[in-house]
C-alpha cells in the first residue's frame, strides 16, 4: 500500500494582529436582511457587546443603530446599494470592539481628521493624507473612497456605500480602525495592497562612526508587516504574502519564549 506524501505546512512570514471576530455580527446582519426582506420595517438583534436596531427605507437602504448594552448609541450606519447592506460585518464588529463606554449623552468624537487618515492601514503607499480645502480628509483604495469628516466616515463605491456617524468621544486610533473596516467591507480587492519602506540609509552611531542600514519594512493594507534585511527581501516577502495572506504570525509569537529540548 502506498501513501500520499504529506504536504509541508506553508512557512509563515511577517506579523499581523488577529482580526476582530465577526461571526456574531455576520449572523445578525443576515437575520436583519431576512426580517426586512419579508416586510418588517424594523428589527432588533442582540450580539455580544451591543444591540443592532435596523430600519428599512427601501429595498437597498438600511439604517442600523449600534447601541451598547447600557442603551447608549455609539454609531449610526446608513447602508445603501447592492452589497453594502449585506457585507458590513467588519464595520459593525469593529464599532462594537472600539466604541467608547460610559460617556455623557451628546458627547462628540474628539479625533483629529488628519490623524485618523494617517493611522489607517488601508492604503497603497505612505503618501501623506492631508486636510483638503473643504475641511475633509480623503482615503482612496482601488474600488472605494472614504471621506473623513468630524463625527462621520462616508465611504462609497460604484455598487453602494456606508455612511457611519460616530457618537461619543471617539479617539483617532479607534476611528482609524473602524475606517479601515469600512473600506475592507466595500473593497475586497484592496484588502492586500503591499508596499515597502526604507531601502538603505546612513546614520551615525553612538561613537560617531558613519554606518549603513540596509533594512526595509514591508507593509500590507490588512495590517501585516515584515522587517526585511534589505529592500529585495522586503519586496519578495510582500509578494509572498499576497499569495499566502493567511500564513503569518501574531505579534505575541514574536516574543514567545523558545522551547528548548
Amino acid at each position: 500500500m502506498t501513501t500520499e506524501p504529506a504536504h509541508a505546512p506553508v512557512e509563515r512570514h511577517g506579523y499581523r494582529a488577529r482580526p476582530t471576530p465577526r461571526h456574531h455580527e455576520k449572523a445578525a446582519l443576515a437575520a436583519i436582511a431576512q426580517a426586512l426582506s419579508t416586510g418588517a420595517r424594523e428589527h432588533h438583534v442582540a450580539v455580544p457587546g451591543g444591540t443592532f436596531t435596523a430600519r428599512s427605507y427601501g429595498p437597498r437602504h438600511w439604517r442600523v443603530a449600534v447601541h451598547r448594552p447600557t442603551g447608549q448609541r455609539v454609531a449610526l450606519a446608513v447602508l445603501h446599494g447592492d452589497q453594502a447592506a449585506a457585507s458590513a460585518a467588519r464595520t459593525v464588529a469593529e464599532v462594537i470592539r472600539r466604541a467608547p463606554t460610559g460617556f455623557a449623552d451628546g458627547a462628540r468624537p474628539t479625533y483629529d481628521l488628519v490623524s485618523v487618515g494617517e493611522n489607517m492601514v488601508m492604503r497603497r503607499n505612505r503618501a501623506y493624507r492631508s486636510l483638503r480645502a473643504d475641511g475633509t480628509v480623503r482615503a482612496a483604495v482601488p474600488g472605494a473612497q472614504l471621506i473623513i469628516r468630524p463625527s462621520v466616515l462616508d465611504a462609497t463605491t460604484t455598487r453602494g456605500g456606508i455612511r457611519l456617524t460616530l457618537d461619543g468621544p471617539w479617539g483617532y486610533r479607534e476611528a482609524a480602525a473602524v475606517a479601515d473596516a469600512v473600506l475592507r467591507d466595500l473593497a475586497p480587492e484592496a484588502r492586500h495592497l503591499t508596499y515597502t519602506t526604507g531601502g538603505g540609509r546612513y546614520y551615525y552611531n553612538e561613537s560617531g562612526s558613519r554606518c549603513y542600514d540596509s533594512s526595509s519594512w514591508a507593509h500590507c493594507s490588512c495590517d501585516w508587516h515584515y522587517p526585511g534585511s534589505d529592500q529585495s527581501d522586503a519586496r519578495w516577502t510582500a509578494k509572498w504574502h499576497r499569495q499566502h495572506p493567511d500564513a503569518y504570525r501574531t505579534p505575541e509569537e514574536a516574543y514567545a519564549p523558545q522551547r528548548t529540548i
